[in-house]
């Protein structure tokens, strides 16, 4: 729920931006996923590891978004977004 709340103003676009582009930015309320970055091609082999690196890259860019104070805070709010996002009744499954 807490993920969803933060990402209601946010879209979402995953797009070319070439092998040696960034793997992920965000820039006035949109968040941009490079789909030739070689981390996103290699993990788009499997849906679970597909859907676990979006999710990464969005939670990434969501806690960045926020302002953090320092680093750690930025992974902290990284880290919260992703256990509400993933339960842990859903992390055990295949």
């Amino acid at each position: 729920m807490g993920f969803l709340a933060l990402l209601l103003n946010t879209i979402c676009c995953i797009d070319h931006y070439g092998p040696e582009g960034p793997e992920c930015f965000s820039a006035a309320g949109v968040i941009y996923l490079n789909r030739d970055h070689p981390l996103y091609k290699r993990e788009t082999k499997t849906r679970r590891r597909h859907m676990m690196h979006v999710a990464r890259l969005i939670t990434q860019e969501v806690a960045m978004m926020r302002e953090p104070i320092s680093t750690r805070e930025a992974f902290h709010r990284q880290s919260l977004l992703l256990k509400d996002s993933f339960p842990l009744s859903l992390s055990a499954e295949s």
